[in-house]
């Protein structure tokens, strides 16, 4: 991608991060006075507001409805999912196969990624979801808290996309790919 098309003049750059850089600035501290979470998004530093009471209780209801609905299956909230070198989100939620292959999570373990949108609605339906796409999580789910919908969107491409993609309103039931039988009643979660 040429310097004009990735939104950058000629001579200016972006300076990009890998999990290794993220890592050392975090040992150095570098997060501590940020309110709310930093993640490293393909290769930049992200500032993520403070999670909301409604941010949270969507958050904890979807946990628990899944918990209810497969519990054989690892439910982690606010771990790091490493993705590729230059990308560390922490979703808000996701079920993976077990235990982590490593230090992080990879997408090779997860099954199901889950986010609370309140005022992150537009990163998680747009940068977020290409980047799980390419990464072949089968499943992103975004919760539009104030919408009181659930974006789901599921077969993933390299390229970035999701061959599926559907909105549940809140009155609606959802059942995840890795647990079909598995019915969650939206009006639960909202």
């Amino acid at each position: 991608m040429g310097v004009e098309q990735a939104g950058f003049e000629e001579g200016v750059r972006p300076l990009l991060f890998d999990i290794q850089d993220y890592e050392a600035m975090d040992a150095a501290g570098l997060f501590e006075r940020v309110a709310g979470r930093v993640q490293l998004l393909e290769g930049r530093l992200i500032h993520m507001a403070p999670a909301t009471a409604a941010h949270g209780l969507v958050t904890v209801n979807m946990l628990r409805a899944i918990s209810a609905a497969a519990p054989e299956w690892t439910l982690v909230t606010q771990a790091t999912l490493l993705i590729g070198r230059q990308s560390a989100p922490d979703p808000d939620l996701f079920v993976a196969r077990g235990a982590p292959s490593g230090r992080y999570y990879a997408p090779g373990d997860v099954v199901l990624v889950f986010e609370s949108a309140l005022t992150t609605l537009e990163t998680d339906l747009n940068q977020k979801r290409r980047l799980y796409a390419a990464a072949g999580i089968a499943e992103y789910w975004v919760a539009d808290v104030d919408g009181r919908r659930l974006h789901v969107f599921r077969s993933p491409d390299p390229d970035g996309t999701y061959a599926d993609e559907q909105v549940f309103e809140a009155d609606s039931e959802v059942s995840p790919l890795f647990a079909p039988e598995a019915v969650i009643a939206l009006k639960d979660v909202f």
